[in-house]
């Protein structure tokens, strides 16, 4: 993983995945949730202020 998608993965995490009552600190698990917002915000259709 590169680290432009590894900052990527962070700052999604820190925008989806910690404002969900199932997410525990310092997981690294990927819902769908976060999987449908990474693909939408790499192919350009939303940014991450739009999260």
């Amino acid at each position: 993983m590169s680290d432009q998608e590894s900052d990527l993965d962070g700052r999604l995490r820190d925008r989806i995945c910690k404002k969900c009552e199932f997410y525990n600190e310092g997981e690294k698990l990927e819902c769908h949730a976060f999987k449908v917002s990474k693909k939408l915000v790499k192919e350009g259709k939303v940014n991450l202020d739009d999260l």
